[in-house]
């Protein structure tokens, strides 16, 4: 356009002598600097539409300009700010002008912020030159993203941290979900007595991770399975107290539009369900007096109550387990841990374990729910009773039993009698046949072994598996009695 420029002396003053200089200067400028002008300050502020680019410029030192967008619902926001000719910085600022987010990287660097779970309303961009950096020629790119949330995502936010975590009562489901690959979900619960819990995580949208802390803050518990699958954990015996539960995304997984499901259930145990406890192997036996009663429980399909016992001479042992809620069975083991007596009647019937002659020495106690039956309410009563067994060797005269082959005059001899691993037995006439059958009965007439052997001079048998115990060898016919130590 056309311009007019007026030189005037103020008040009257001239020089007759003495002439000015007038220059204009004109530097054109890139149209799109002065895009939206004039926007210098909020009443200003250019509206704009989110998820669309926008181009203008700062033409100035002083120059700032001012948008501004409205959110209908709760939303991730990202407004970056790109193409930058000059070191430019970006602000973000709610309705009240105060200031929420900033970028100021510095040099001609992409400026960007992002900001989770806005809440509906007007928010204000500044683009503004850092220590009045300006150029009329090259102009900036802006662009607010917006990506509304499904409600439930920011159920119980802000809950990003142990200080931050909501408190959620046992045996109710949540509803929640995570909005962004640093986001994390805190709850935290109390038991007020010993208890078991099972923590679930479902209906997965991602590939989440579920966690247990304890007051301290120390893991306890976790599952990560991968995938969208179902992550569960249970912890039983939990002491009376508070407990974190952390949901949070695997390798930053997120989604904003489906939600989790989470559900901390909790059963309290009868006290003395716990008692001895943790003696669930070998290694950790419970210590216990014989002639005394035990009571404890089965708290879980896992879980077995190992016990121990010592015997400082030769005993007449008597195990009984009492008292039964489900079905329990009662197992004996020796110092080796090897079984050497087991009762599992069924049902609910008591068990019990006689071993005659037992040796010094000690011996473990097994009480285990039969396929994994368990009753965190009720307990059983376990006990072992012990007498004096006779010495064998020394009050009962039983010599080396002989008795006549009528088919060849011969002997058949069994020694040592009683035996403690290996008996022999010698005499046995073969009639030219090479194997022969031998039969064990114990004195209930029931087999408890039987196998087909060759024909020797001495044949030994090893008897260390039975209990003992009164046998009888069966050989042709003919019962032989030997004493098993």
């Amino acid at each position: 356009g056309t311009y007019y420029v007026v030189v005037e002396g103020y008040n009257g003053n001239f020089d007759i002598n003495r002439c000015y200089t007038l220059k204009a200067e004109a530097t054109a400028i890139a149209p799109c600097i002065v895009n939206y002008e004039p926007n210098d300050y909020f009443a200003k502020a250019t509206a704009i539409n989110t998820n669309t680019n926008y181009y203008a410029g700062i033409g100035s030192s002083t120059d700032k300009d001012f948008y501004k967008f409205t959110l209908n619902s709760k939303s991730i926001v990202t407004v970056t700010l790109q193409n930058l000719p000059k070191n430019y910085d970006l602000i973000i600022y709610n309705i009240a002008q105060g200031q929420i987010g900033k970028s100021a990287l510095g040099g001609t660097s992409n400026e960007s912020i992002t900001i989770n779970y806005l809440d509906p309303g007007t928010y204000y961009v500044v683009v503004e030159g850092y220590n009045g950096n300006f150029d009329i020629n090259r102009c900036y790119t802006l662009k607010a993203e917006a990506t509304a949330i499904a409600p439930c995502i920011v159920n119980y936010e802000p809950n990003d941290y142990f200080a931050k975590a909501t408190a959620i009562n046992t045996n109710t489901n949540y509803y929640a979900g995570i909005g962004s690959s640093t986001d994390k979900d805190f709850y935290k619960f109390t038991l007020n007595s010993k208890s078991i819990v099972t923590v679930t995580l479902q209906n997965l949208p991602k590939n989440y991770d579920l966690i247990i802390y304890n007051i301290a803050q120390g893991q306890i518990g976790k599952s990560a399975l991968g995938g969208t699958s179902n992550e569960s954990i249970t912890i039983n015996y939990l002491d009376p107290g508070t407990y974190y539960v952390v949901v949070e995304g695997y390798n930053g997984n997120f989604d904003i539009n489906r939600c989790y499901t989470l559900k901390a259930e909790a059963t309290a145990i009868a006290p003395c369900i716990v008692n001895y406890e943790p003696n669930d192997s070998f290694a950790k036996a419970t210590d216990i007096n014989t002639n005394t009663n035990y009571y404890a429980g089965i708290g879980s399909s896992a879980d077995k109550d190992y016990y121990k016992f010592t015997l400082n001479s030769k005993s007449n042992v008597t195990v009984t387990l009492q008292n039964l809620p489900k079905n329990y069975d009662l197992i004996i083991y020796n110092i080796a841990q090897n079984q050497i007596g087991k009762s599992a009647l069924g049902g609910t019937s008591n068990e019990s374990i006689t071993l005659n002659y037992l040796k010094p020495g000690t011996y473990y106690v097994v009480v285990e729910g039969y396929n994994g039956n368990f009753d965190i309410n009720r307990c059983y009563n376990l006990k072992i009773q012990t007498t004096n067994a006779i010495n064998i060797n020394k009050d009962v005269n039983i010599a080396t039993y002989e008795l006549l082959n009528t088919e060849n005059n011969t002997s058949v001899i069994l020694y040592p009698n009683p035996v403690e691993d290996i008996i022999n037995i010698k005499g046995i006439y073969s009639e030219k046949k090479e194997h022969t059958t031998l039969t064990i009965f114990d004195r209930n007439g029931s087999i408890v072994k039987s196998f087909l052997t060759k024909v020797e001079n001495v044949i030994s048998i090893n008897v260390s598996d039975l209990s003992p115990n009164v046998y009888y060898l069966s050989i042709k016919g003919k019962n032989y009695k030997f004493i098993k130590k």
